[in-house]
């Protein structure tokens, strides 16, 4: 039988109904996803806080937050994946030898940074697709200016830090919606190792 509503999250899901049903009775819910962004109280029953988290992963709460997301799972593919990816069209090479490129100045970057930093913690997440040791590794290691974690969801990570930086992820989402300050790092062209301006791209978040 016919629904008598569809509820869509916003105006794209809602044309789409529109367009594939006839005359449907459409009711824009909005994303659920972002609900906590809004109600404090969502947010503290569905993520720690900051304090949690601190005492959690052992941070020092007294200092600032960098949050940096990697998102660099092409890289830790087997090649016979990338060759496959290569083949099919869904990658090309350019795009692989870029994010090869901008991986090793960021790990250029991070290394300087984290031994230069004295009242700041760089806490590096990486994409779920990438290899936490390895990419420990390639960053010189953890200390206390840098921390490497895997755990939980990111969502509360954006929210509790201080600052966020990504690599043009969808996630910069949460950090607007959270009034984080971020800086996007540019996928589309190689980043040269000490002209870091043109490459990082402020996110304004109000």
């Amino acid at each position: 039988g016919k629904s008598d509503y569809i509820f869509a999250w916003g105006d794209a899901h809602k044309r789409k109904f529109e367009d594939l049903f006839e005359k449907p009775t459409t009711i824009k819910t909005g994303n659920p996803r972002f609900d906590a962004y809004f109600d404090e109280s969502i947010y503290e029953i569905l993520y720690p806080s900051r304090t949690d988290i601190s005492v959690q992963y052992g941070l020092p709460p007294e200092k600032d937050w960098v949050l940096v997301a990697l998102d660099f799972p092409l890289l830790f593919q087997p090649r016979a994946r990338l060759d496959e990816l290569i083949e099919r069209g869904d990658l090309a090479e350019k795009q692989l030898k870029l994010a090869r490129s901008t991986y090793k100045v960021l790990c250029n970057w991070i290394t300087r940074l984290a031994s230069d930093c004295h009242d700041s913690v760089l806490i590096v997440r990486p994409h779920p697709g990438s290899d936490l040791e390895q990419i420990r590794d390639d960053f010189g290691g953890e200390k206390n200016s840098i921390r490497f974690i895997k755990g939980g969801g990111l969502p509360p990570w954006i929210v509790t830090a201080d600052r966020y930086v990504t690599r043009a992820s969808t996630s910069v989402v949460e950090s607007w919606l959270s009034d984080t300050p971020s800086a996007l790092i540019r996928r589309d062209e190689h980043v040269k190792e000490l002209h870091a301006r043109p490459h990082v791209t402020e996110a304004r978040t109000s």
